[in-house]
């Protein structure tokens, strides 16, 4: 059965948000399409769609100008869900930094293929945006009201922030994260969680993260089990008033004093391999938190890209690592047998909180 590919060819410049995007992207039936916000050179881009499939899961790919990014390298998943208009922020794979020019796609694999490129050069407003985030749909049921969304109402400094949140469906777990401006919490450092009990609107008060200590411009998220999310970002300035009279308090989670730094991975990105070579990924990690990994407690398992790996998905820990020790995690891995630039993506988690991802990235010849 032919691919359907869906493309959209945009022949001008296009102004968004301040930022002339020249864009050459995708689609069969005219509709779906996405744009660049802003660029920030060799690290970030964020984009907004408009159009977009629902019911999607959609591979993003980013790759050398020309290619479409076709066999791209690979650096996230995303969830439709109810599908139309969206944005989220992407990592540039470090080896696409210095490139003049980054072809981006998404691609779903029944065929969907949305694509676009921008020019790796500092560009647009690269601040918070109050621009929902797109609102995944468990089980294909469509979000009433179009899915939760995050306000953050007041902030003390390193300490904590007040948000509302509305549109919340009822009785579901909420975990909350913190973290880096640019992946607006997807790798954010979990700081508790809470119970939407009857859904709706709820005021939050949320511990900021100790990783956000002093940090500028942070992102808070939310997830639920059920694939719901919304995020936002603030300024770590003290601003309103900080109230816990009525609001919810975002409990510390099971898994706070676990986290970890990724020191070396081998490997190093873009290491061209014969096809079908054996080769061993090895990443070292650092037990940065303040409780002990145990052999029982924490694993290391296969997350998501190319399923180069030779054994099982998930392993136990080799050993016990204390706060402050390393561990060397080793992957029996084989390059695929296709030209082309794969990553995949392990992760250290405790239980299913994901403590750090480890993505290795090879180029086949």
């Amino acid at each position: 059965m032919k691919s359907k590919i869906l493309r959209v060819i945009l022949a001008a410049a296009v102004l968004l948000g301040g930022f002339l995007s020249t864009a050459s992207a995708v689609q069969a039936d005219g509709s779906a399409s996405f744009l660049f916000v802003w660029v920030k050179t060799d690290d970030s881009v964020r984009i907004r769609t408009s159009n977009f499939p629902g019911g999607k899961l959609l591979d993003i790919r980013m790759g050398a100008y020309g290619t479409d990014a076709k066999d791209g390298i690979y650096v996230d998943t995303t969830n439709t869900g109810a599908g139309g208009a969206f944005e989220e922020t992407y990592r540039i794979p470090a080896a696409l930094k210095g490139l003049d020019r980054i072809a981006m796609r998404f691609e779903s694999k029944d065929g969907v293929v949305i694509t676009n490129w921008f020019a790796n050069t500092s560009a647009g407003q690269a601040t918070p945006t109050a621009v929902p985030t797109l609102q995944p749909t468990p089980q294909g049921t469509p979000v009433s009201g179009g899915g939760p969304n995050l306000t953050i109402t007041a902030v003390l400094k390193n300490q904590s922030i007040s948000a509302r949140a509305n549109g919340l469906p009822a009785n579901q777990t909420f975990r909350v994260r913190m973290g880096p401006l640019n992946d607006f919490g997807k790798n954010g450092i979990e700081v508790g969680q809470f119970n939407s009990g009857k859904g709706g609107s709820m005021d939050l008060l949320i511990p900021i993260s100790r990783t956000s200590v002093d940090v500028e411009w942070v992102s808070v998220r939310i997830d639920s089990d059920q694939g719901y999310y919304a995020y936002n970002a603030f300024k770590n300035v003290t601003t309103g008033s900080v109230q816990d009279t009525d609001a919810v308090v975002v409990n510390p989670s099971d898994t706070s004093g676990y986290y970890c730094e990724i020191v070396s991975v081998k490997p190093t990105s873009g290491t061209k391999l014969d096809k079908k070579a054996d080769f061993d990924a090895v990443w070292v990690v650092k037990n940065t938190g303040s409780k002990t990994w145990e052999t029982t407690a924490v694993d290391y398992k296969y997350l998501s890209g190319k399923e180069m790996h030779t054994g099982e998905d998930l392993y136990d820990l080799p050993k016990k690592v204390k706060p402050g020790e390393t561990v060397k995690i080793i992957v029996d891995m084989r390059a695929p047998n296709a030209s082309g630039s794969f990553t995949a993506t392990w992760a250290l988690a405790q239980g299913s909180t994901i403590l750090c991802k480890m993505p290795v990235t090879i180029t086949a010849k």
